[in-house]
């Protein structure tokens, strides 16, 4: 019971609090203190009115009135003292009560309050959280779209689920498409590749994701707008499900358009002719060398053609370079017009150019085949309206008989060329073995003039020049001769050309000038100043020597004088420049040397040269006087170009004289000066210098 009383006063105390809370809105602290005041005041004023009357009724005794009466006010101020206290004892129980609420409210608002303050800062690490990813999704964002309009390179990716491939716009601008124009999927992709490529480029997609690993990277061309190709290196990573199946593939366009360009003119330039457009040396060694492996298998012959253009120095030289390149992009084309595939025609450089004549039956076959094409060259050339005949020199070789690797066939082509051109041009020759020991004589002969020249090996010989009025000895031809350690003498017709052709021409001529200007010098010193020393030229030496400076300094260093000294020249040596050769002579005569034409007959043969050249003696070849005292029209030529000599005021010297009946017909023609057997042989300075010590004169 007590329990429940207690419950139930709980219960009514927290209904008068709630009473109270709920009329917060109504208590007035001055309503309030009113009401207690006029509690107060009416019980007062009740007690005033009501106990004086009942005291005065009960008590009739003054004195005793008067002590009732103080106990009456005593029992007031306690009554009222008691009621006051209750009045706001119960108020403030409420207001307490209210204050206890209020503050529970304000520990439930200030634990709510902590509780929102630690959502708020969960609340705003995760905004900035998620403010930070956003930000850095907008910067990925950002660099992406940069990435993508600001590269060279063009984006793609191909979606395998739904069939979507995406270009980014740029890369579709490059190739002049707009947005729109291109479908987004795999065959617009495909419409876009070359045709050429289009079956090799999906194959190796497809055979990248059947792979599920590394990188894709193909090369192939995609069509423009406006119907061009374009090369471009497509590169891409796939992302495979777990099941291994590809769902995604993604990468980049490189434009290699300028790059392939480039590659092809670099391909041009290393495996290509510039001036005539066929394939060069590079080429045809690669193409040989394939061509070898095969062979090997097949066991079949093919035949390697070496073509050499006869005297095309001398076109260039007449003509100019440029018109004799017009000839060899000529020669080039009836070479492509008549060599067709699986045969090959290339430039191995200058007038050289080779064929490779493939599955041959046998030798006859390819020297029709060689026969058919000098004929086609054999035809006049008009250069500069002048007419030129071109014939050619061609060395051929068979494989497997005359070389089984390109370095021999190729050596053995050039070896068997350079025997057509021995033997006067114009023709053909298959490879022998004869001429791979003329080759390795050649080489032979090219280091033992080496080692001769700087082993000092030649010698000067001297072969008289005789007045053929008198009989006199009037002047000798310094004549080289090597006197080889174990081959002995050597003749001059076996090295000089050699020397010519390797360049050694220019110190072998040096040296026999200088050596013949001393021994002039000696026998001058000796009382022969009157003898006459005649020293050749090479044509090298005329035209690519700067001979005139080399002449100067050796008199020069000498301390000697140009009296009497004779340069001897050749039609052929002038030929070869005749602009160059003519002031080069010009200036040699101007110093007092004499000029002597050399074998005139043998090379172009004009008499017009005798007056266009600065020259003062000519001297007739050996082959017009052999024989000439048998054959009248050899007389009668011989008769003519002495009589236009003298007409020119040109001296005529006769070389080669061996018999009586020669030398009678040249003196009643009126030849000036002779040398040959008849008189005397060449012989060294020492047996000379006895001739001249004993006046020695031809005695008719």
């Amino acid at each position: 019971m007590r329990d429940i009383s207690k419950r139930f006063a709980k219960r009514d105390k927290k209904d008068h609090l709630n009473d109270f809370l709920e009329s917060k809105d109504l208590i007035n602290p001055r309503f309030e203190a009113l009401r207690i005041s006029i509690i107060y005041g009416i019980i007062g004023l009740l007690w005033v009115l009501l106990s004086d009357r009942i005291a005065e009724k009960i008590v009739h005794d003054p004195a005793l009135l008067r002590q009732v009466q103080t106990y009456k006010g005593w029992f007031y101020v306690t009554t009222t003292m008691v009621m006051v206290y209750i009045l706001i004892r119960n108020r403030m129980s409420l207001f307490m009560n209210a204050i206890n609420k209020v503050y529970e409210g304000y520990e439930e608002v200030a634990a709510t309050h902590e509780e929102l303050v630690a959502i708020e800062e969960e609340l705003r690490e995760q905004f900035n959280e998620v403010e930070k990813h956003r930000n850095a999704l907008m910067v990925s964002d950002q660099r992406y779209r940069l990435v993508v309009e600001g590269a060279n390179d063009g984006i793609w990716d191909w979606d395998l689920t739904n069939g979507n491939y995406y270009f980014s716009i740029k890369w579709k601008s490059t190739f002049g498409y707009e947005d729109q124009e291109l479908e987004n999927t795999l065959e617009g992709w495909k419409e876009l590749l070359h045709p050429d490529d289009r079956d090799s480029a999906v194959q190796k997609i497809e055979e990248y994701l059947s792979r599920q690993k590394g990188i894709y990277q193909n090369t192939y061309r995609l069509r423009c707008k406006n119907g061009s190709y374009r090369w471009i290196l497509s590169r891409g990573k796939a992302v495979w499900d777990k099941d291994g199946k590809a769902i995604r593939v993604a990468g980049s366009h490189t434009d290699m358009t300028e790059h392939k360009v480039m590659e092809h003119k670099l391909h041009t330039l290393a495996y290509y002719d510039t001036l005539t457009g066929l394939p060069n040396r590079v080429f045809m060694e690669q193409e040989m060398s394939r061509i070898l492996k095969d062979q090997q298998e097949n066991k079949s012959k093919f035949a390697l053609i070496y073509l050499d253009i006869d005297n095309f120095k001398h076109i260039n030289d007449t003509v100019g370079h440029s018109s004799g390149n017009v000839l060899i992009k000529d020669i080039a084309n009836i070479l492509k017009c008549h060599i067709k595939s699986p045969n090959l025609v290339v430039r191995l450089g200058g007038d050289e150019f080779a064929i490779l004549l493939n599955d041959i039956s046998d030798n006859g076959e390819a020297a029709e085949k060689v026969e058919f094409l000098l004929n086609l060259l054999k035809k006049p050339w008009i250069l500069q309206e002048q007419e030129f005949f071109v014939s050619a020199s061609v060395g051929v070789t068979v494989y497997p008989d005359h070389g089984t690797d390109l370095t021999t066939l190729f050596k053995n082509a050039d070896a068997a060329m350079f025997a057509v051109k021995d033997s006067g041009k114009d023709g053909y020759s298959f490879y022998s073995k004869k001429m791979e020991e003329k080759t390795l004589h050649y080489i032979q002969m090219i280091n033992q003039l080496r080692y001769a020249i700087d082993n000092d090996e030649f010698a000067l010989y001297y072969q008289p020049l005789i007045d053929l009025e008198t009989g006199t000895l009037i002047g000798v031809e310094a004549l080289i001769r090597w006197i080889h350690p174990q081959k002995g003498f050597i003749p001059p017709a076996e090295f000089i050309p050699l020397a010519e052709e390797t360049g050694h021409i220019h110190q072998i001529g040096k040296w026999v000038f200088k050596t013949a200007c001393k021994q002039k010098k000696e026998w001058s010193k000796k009382g022969y100043s009157n003898i006459q020393m005649s020293i050749n030229l090479s044509s090298r030496q005329l035209t690519k020597g700067n001979i005139v400076t080399q002449i100067g300094e050796a008199f020069a260093n000498l301390n000697m004088s140009c009296c009497n000294v004779h340069l001897e020249v050749t039609e052929t040596a002038v030929m070869n420049d005749m602009d160059v050769a003519i002031q080069e002579l010009k200036q040699l005569r101007s110093r007092g040397l004499k000029i002597v034409m050399d074998d005139f007959g043998t090379g172009y043969s004009s008499l017009t040269y005798l007056k266009k050249l600065p020259i003062d003696i000519v001297k007739m070849d050996r082959e017009f006087i052999k024989n000439f005292e048998h054959e009248h029209e050899s007389q009668f030529i011989i008769q003519s170009i002495i009589q236009l000599a003298h007409v020119l005021n040109i001296m005529i010297v006769a070389e080669g004289i061996e018999t009586v009946e020669q030398l009678n017909l040249l003196k009643e023609y009126g030849c000036d000066i002779g040398q040959g057997y008849l008189f005397c042989k060449p012989v060294p300075a020492e047996e000379l210098e006895k001739m001249l010590a004993a006046d020695w004169k031809y005695i008719w």
